[in-house]
């Protein structure tokens, strides 16, 4: 497997995390650790390995031009 993204969740479709509608993918262990983020609870979470390339696809195939 290529470059690969640990993510909790996705959702294809929010209007609560952003502005708009807007497609969302929560990381796990993000190292950032942004003030106000309302996913901290995931930060030390294991969460799934995600092929970037295929989430590329994913993404290219959503209507919605916002993404969290």
């Amino acid at each position: 497997m290529g470059d690969t993204i640990r993510l909790i969740g996705y959702n294809p479709c929010s209007v609560n995390d952003g502005v708009g509608l807007r497609e969302v993918f929560y990381v796990a262990e993000c190292t950032h650790k942004c003030y106000g983020c309302h996913n901290e609870v995931w930060w030390n979470d294991k969460g799934t390995d995600y092929d970037i390339n295929k989430l590329v696809e994913v993404i290219k195939r959503n209507d919605l031009t916002q993404i969290t």
